[in-house]
């Protein structure tokens, strides 16, 4: 099923989820992408060859949540709704225990698991070398970077599996902390000598060489993200007219910086495009673009905080609709998977 997800579309969707994660703390929001997200893990990721490692990332990532929202509890004491108070003699915890700190922590964990589980779904579905295809020549060395990054932890799971059922079959058991060292430097080893062995190879086929290409419109992507990166910064600064334009300046130039020169590698296995491919990117592109209309122009919806006072969090149904897009992966199959 990896080899014939199409990264594009799967990108799309990741970018989505990732807007949707960041750009507001409504627990209601998040809960409805967690579920979403949660179907297409469960629908398309647990069929993977992989799917046995990121189910482990995902359950590190429930672990995590879990103790976020534990720690938010016992460290934020402020807020109306007091639950219980704990004796002020105890360092850290000591104080009122409120409903308002449990509220923020449980938001804060559905944001951190729906970004944990997509980031599983996108790895274990979409095929590294696939996606590497798909990322523009100017943007090939960034691209690498992040599909090495991307496999580095799935590929140290497969490993420290492989040392403990070695040093299993010599009879070698955990019984303090003394007895990692065994299992932690044989990982720490294999994955220095993966590394090694993807460097080697990726030379030996000449990446990286230096190629003769035209420099007159090389400037145009970098001064394009900049453009972008200040209309964030407007943004932030709510500044939103101003923000728009610079943004809307600073893609149009980055976009015709990047795809505007000619392409300078060969493609032997083009990207194919069906129409599930083109289904999916269109309903997560409209979610992503319902958000971001949301955060320049509507973002009283997003906007909620149970600090001072705990009060019913915003609902837009639009906005509900467009975390419930994120769905659409689990409905939709491509032919021949």
């Amino acid at each position: 099923m990896r080899t014939r997800s199409n990264p594009v579309a799967w990108g799309v969707w990741g970018l989505a989820v990732t807007l949707v994660t960041v750009s507001t703390r409504d627990p209601l929001y998040l809960a409805l992408a967690l579920i979403a997200v949660s179907i297409v893990y469960l629908t398309r990721a647990t069929g993977a060859s992989d799917a046995a490692t990121w189910s482990l990332v995902v359950r590190i990532g429930a672990l995590v949540s879990v103790v976020s929202v534990i720690f938010n509890l016992f460290t934020a004491h402020a807020g109306d709704s007091i639950l219980f108070t704990v004796p002020g003699g105890l360092p850290i915890i000591g104080g009122d225990i409120t409903a308002n700190a449990l509220a923020y922590g449980v938001s804060t964990a559905l944001s951190i698991t729906t970004l944990i589980v997509a980031a599983a779904t996108f790895g274990a579905v979409v095929d590294r070398a696939t996606l590497l295809r798909a990322v523009p020549y100017p943007l090939s060395s960034a691209g690498v970077a992040a599909i090495i990054g991307l496999s580095f932890f799935p590929q140290m799971i497969v490993a420290f599996r492989d040392v403990r059922d070695a040093q299993s079959s010599r009879g070698f058991k955990v019984r303090s902390v003394r007895d990692v060292v065994p299992l932690v430097v044989p990982t720490l080893f294999l994955g220095l000598e993966h590394a090694f062995n993807l460097a080697e190879a990726m030379e030996s086929r000449g990446f990286g060489a230096a190629l003769a290409k035209d420099r007159r419109r090389s400037w145009l992507l970098p001064l394009g993200l900049a453009a972008f990166l200040l209309s964030v910064a407007l943004l932030i600064g709510g500044q939103t007219t101003i923000a728009v334009i610079a943004g809307a300046i600073g893609a149009a130039t980055a976009l015709y910086g990047l795809f505007s020169r000619q392409r300078q590698r060969q493609t032997y296995r083009p990207l194919n495009w069906e129409v599930s491919d083109w289904v999916v990117l269109g309903t997560t592109g409209i979610s992503a673009g319902l958000f971001a209309f949301a955060v320049i122009f509507a973002s009283h919806t997003l906007i909620w905080s149970p600090f001072p006072r705990l009060d019913s969090p915003p609902f837009a149904p639009w906005l509900g609709l467009a975390c419930l897009l994120l769905v659409t992966p689990a409905l939709i199959e491509r032919s021949g998977t």
